[in-house]
């Protein structure tokens, strides 16, 4: 038998007995107690594993006993002279372990890991040294040295109180971040809680465990210092009633939200109908749906209910009809299994849906007399994808769907070489306006779509993933009978990196966008890790950053340098951080800040940043330097309300003071001449509003945007001045009309229902808009505005074309175009003069030179100074270059390598006002041809100087 020694660190075993005549020789087997020590965090595994400062991190190991008898009072002991190096608990207890057993610590303790914390006293990476050894009693078994990798971070901390100021112990709080994915702690009696967190904007959520009667709440905080964030829980109050179809009955199994001031409660009704749902002190909309059998319960929601106690609410669902929505094909068979859905107010989350039976049938129940938005889905293959359509109806009823069949094309999507492409989708546009788009997904590298007789235009969007492919416009198919044809996707140039911050770290949670100066399809990069992948064609690409999330970034959305591309490259990006803007909105009172937010957008950079507001109106935003314009918004849905908050110096000397209007409010209803409610889009602006600005948001004298209920209702609070009332009706074809109520004095609380003169004649104006450089505008807007008769027309330039159509009736029109700002708003307004509308009217605009084409346009753009990009670029022989000139004068034109040397003069004279074009060989001034590469021109006269790239290629 084996046994052990008295200091129980050597094991003895007699191995053999021998019995010679009066001796006995016994062959006896001494070994020592032997521990394996492996697989330890910070020293076998995890050793690039960065702990963030301040928070406990924990050691995980294996150990095996692999002597010859029972290992007991074992214990872990970590020890560190680091100064930085913080140790909790020295000493942990370890369970028994018994000859030939393996085991991580996790099974051998219940005190948990061993742990360390690390200091925070050091800036970006700090590798703290500790020590790990393993004890039977006093004595030694097995040790490692640890090397800790930490990180820099930043303290959240505060106090959870009560309504009186009282710290609540106990609470939940839970933070989600990207670099933190999940991080829950609770609060100490006295209510404090401190957490350590990574540069990152993070959800949180207190009181996730809805204790003691209070209600949890919700925020968005980006956290860059440490930070002092405290809340006073709200007590939640009892707030039950029945939920009741139509006809009276309670309905079992409604889910029941609240939604408001920073809180979100759900629950379900019970089988008889009944709900308790948990709210505290406060103005909630109550929203009712199902989930399970939503065609046959349209949800609904109660607005402005006032919590300020125990509150009883039933909720009565409104009176709805019963409509049976008939889906066939032209010959009139019925389409089963198709994807049914409805939806009210463009809004996605007030869908309902249902599938057709067999006989093409889904049952539905409606709320009378409001426009459903028709969306049908999972249709056979040979049906034509129906353009979405809008249905209503004021009594039980059959409404028939009769959808086209089309000519069937497919074929395959492959490279030049003929390899498949098996992912991606296939956007595909019809010429002809009056026809609806589609899009298809790539499967296994075959398409298949259904399309009516036309003309197509098809583009290829990549998903991202192989990430290589750019966008690309494929070209023009003609549909007039069954076809099988190949689409030939151009592989382009793969660039990829990393991207950091001007501090060095890395940025995640991103999107990057490069937009071709030439003309094309812009192509889009995802930010994951820090890294990037995008497929390019060889160019000059306007590269921007855009952070996700509408809580903002420390790294605000901005425009990068101009990228030149001619070949696959390894290219690391640097954004810039922003200088954080403090501020405050005073004035809110009840004002629920949960979904509202702040934006700036700079007049004089292309870059903006949002945030979101805390409960009591503090918010920060991170902005590069410059000026901005900023207004604040409700984002509840897609007809939010907005407010301009003026503008802003970045960096500013003191926080930003804004306060949310409410001295005065304006009321009514807006309906047409018949009497019908007007759904609009409506806008303020400052009087006297100038012909040279667009009626718009983001332009300096707006003063608010919001929008009229479907019944026409509509209310905004505002301060006291004078103000020029714009209503819009509803945007149809890319275009919209409105009228303009000028000078309306808003000196105290007004209420006025409006009839919108819908005018009984209208005429057409439509061209073609081509921007300073000759190209079609895209994207942009044009306005016609008559001052006399109040109408306001107003068409949005959205396609590659540069064409626009208003209707508008016949008058003394002044025309404006703004250039879009992708950042918001217009970098460019131009003011085009007076056009008298007496019929339709073809009306060109040439933003280069101010000029239209109609004589009698009244005053044009002013002459501009302006170099605009060379053509072709990159070139291999030849490149024109364009320019402008706003008066004569002497100008030089000249061309300089990378290294700022001058290669060549091409213009040195004086030049009258207008259009001048010369053209580069690519030779120096001595006549020989200078090499491949980056080149620039640039154009200077006596008082403006302006410089553009170029790419030599031979």
């Amino acid at each position: 038998p084996a046994s052990r020694s008295h200091d129980g660190q050597t094991s003895i075993r007699i191995r053999e007995i021998r019995i010679e005549e009066e001796i006995a020789r016994a062959i006896i087997e001494v070994a020592p107690a032997r521990l394996e020590l492996t697989e330890v965090d910070f020293a076998d595994v995890g050793t690039d594993r960065l702990v963030i400062a301040g928070q406990e991190a924990s050691a995980d190991f294996r150990l095996a006993n692999r002597g010859g008898f029972l290992l007991t009072e074992l214990t872990a002991r970590i020890s560190s002279e680091d100064p930085l190096v913080e140790i909790p608990d020295p000493e942990v207890e370890l369970a028994d372990l018994e000859v030939g057993r393996e085991a991580r610590v996790a099974m051998l303790t219940r005190e948990g890991y061993p742990r360390v914390r690390i200091g925070r006293d050091f800036t970006g990476i700090y590798r703290a040294k500790a020590t790990l050894e393993i004890y039977s009693r006093d004595n030694l078994l097995a040790s490692r040295e640890l090397n800790i990798p930490a990180q820099e971070s930043h303290s959240l901390s505060g106090f959870i109180t009560d309504g009186s100021g009282k710290g609540v112990g106990g609470v939940e709080i839970r933070i989600w971040g990207q670099k933190i994915p999940r991080l829950i702690t609770h609060t100490r009696e006295d209510g404090f809680y401190e957490l350590f967190l990574l540069e990152d904007t993070y959800s949180i959520t207190v009181n996730s465990g809805r204790k003691l009667g209070f209600a949890a709440q919700n925020f968005e905080l980006v956290v860059s210092q440490d930070e002092i964030f405290s809340v006073d829980l709200p007590k939640a109050h009892r707030v039950s009633g029945v939920v009741r179809d139509a006809g009276g009955n309670p309905v079992p199994g409604m889910s029941v939200e609240g939604h408001g001031n920073g809180i979100y409660e759900t629950t379900t009704t019970a089988p008889d109908g009944s709900y308790v749902l948990p709210l505290p002190r406060g103005v909630y909309y109550i929203r009712v749906i199902s989930y399970s059998d939503g065609a046959q319960f349209p949800p609904f929601t109660v607005a402005d209910v006032r919590i300020e106690g125990e509150t009883q609410l039933d909720l009565d669902q409104p009176f709805n009809v019963y409509v049976t929505l008939e889906i066939v094909a032209e010959d009139g068979i019925a389409i089963a299994g198709a994807q049914v859905s409805l939806s009210r107010d463009e809004v996605s989350y007030d869908t309902q849906t249902a599938r057709t039976d067999a006989q093409g049938l889904a049952n539905f129940r409606i709320i009378p007399a409001e426009p459903h938005r028709l969306n049908l889905s999972s249709l056979p293959p040979s049906i034509v994808e129906p353009a979405t359509t809008e249905i209503q109806a004021t009594a039980d009823t059959t409404i028939r769907i009769r959808l086209e069949k089309g000519i069937a094309v497919t074929g395959r999507v492959i490279f030049p070489d003929g390899d498949l492409v098996l992912s991606g989708r296939l956007s595909i546009a019809p010429l002809e306006a009056e026809k609806a788009s589609t899009t298809i997904l790539i499967q296994g590298g075959r398409f298949s779509v259904a399309l009516e007789p036309g003309s197509y235009q098809v583009r290829y969007q990549n998903a991202f993933y192989p990430v290589h492919l750019p966008n690309q416009e494929l070209g023009t198919i003609e549909v007039r009978k069954e076809v099988e044809i190949d689409l030939i996707i151009d592989r382009g140039l793969l660039w990829e990196g990393r991207v950091r911050d001007d501090q060095g770290n890395l940025l995640t949670d991103a999107l990057l966008d490069f937009v071709p100066l030439e003309g094309g399809d812009p192509q889009r990069g995802l930010l994951i890790d820090g890294t990037y992948q995008v497929g390019l064609f060889p160019g000059s690409y306007r590269t921007t950053f855009y952070p996700f999330g509408s809580t903002g970034s420390i790294c605000p959305t901005q425009e990068l340098d101009i990228q030149i591309v001619d070949g696959d490259e390894n290219r690391n990006l640097t954004v810039q951080r922003g200088l954080a803007v403090e501020g405050r909105l005073d004035g809110i009172g009840e004002v629920d800040l949960t979904d509202y937010r702040i934006e700036a957008v700079s007049f004089d950079a292309p870059t903006r940043g949002r945030a979101s507001f805390h409960p009591d109106g503090a918010f920060r935003l991170w902005l590069l330097p410059g000026r901005y314009q900023i207004n604040w918004m409700t984002t509840t849905s897609s007809a939010g309300t907005s407010w301009s908050g003026g503008e802003i110096q970045v960096p500013t000397q003191s926080p930003i003071l804004l306060q949310h209007p409410s001295a005065v409010t304006l009321s009514g209803r807006i309906v047409d001449r018949t009497g019908t409610p007007l759904e609009s889009s409506l806008l303020l602006t400052h009087t006297p509003h100038p012909f040279t600005a667009l009626f718009a948001q983001w332009q300096k004298n707006f003063a608010a945007r919001f929008f009229s209920d479907p019944d026409g209702v509509y209310r905004i609070q505002m301060h006291p001045g004078r103000y020029d009332f714009v209503i819009f009706k509803k945007r149809l074809d890319r275009q919209r009309l409105g009228w303009v109520w000028r000078d309306v004095d808003l000196a105290e609380r007004r209420e006025e229902n409006i009839t919108f003169p819908d005018p009984v004649l209208t005429h057409r104006v439509s061209g073609t808009i081509l921007d300073r450089q000759n190209r079609p505008l895209y994207p942009g807007d044009i306005q016609f505005y008559d001052e006399n008769s109040g109408f306001v027309g107003h068409a949005w330039i959205v396609s590659g074309t540069g064409e626009y159509a208003v209707d508008i009736p016949p008058g003394r029109y002044h025309a404006a175009v703004g250039v879009s700002n992708y950042m918001g708003g217009y970098s460019e307004n131009h003011y085009l003069g007076i056009l008298q509308l007496t019929a339709d009217t073809a009306w060109n605009v040439y933003l280069s030179t101010g000029e239209t084409a109609i004589e009698d346009a009244g005053s044009a753009l002013p002459p501009i100074f302006a170099l605009h990009p060379n053509f072709p670029n990159p070139f291999n022989t030849n490149t024109a270059i364009l320019y402008q000139l706003p008066q004569a004068g002497p100008v030089e034109l000249t061309i300089n390598n990378i290294a700022g040397q001058r290669v060549t003069t091409l213009v040195d004279a004086q030049k009258p006002a207008g259009r001048h074009q010369t053209a580069w060989n690519g030779r120096d001034a001595s006549g020989k041809s200078v090499g491949s590469g980056l080149y620039f021109y640039r154009l200077s006269t006596d008082t403006q100087t302006q410089t553009r790239r170029m790419i030599l290629v031979k």
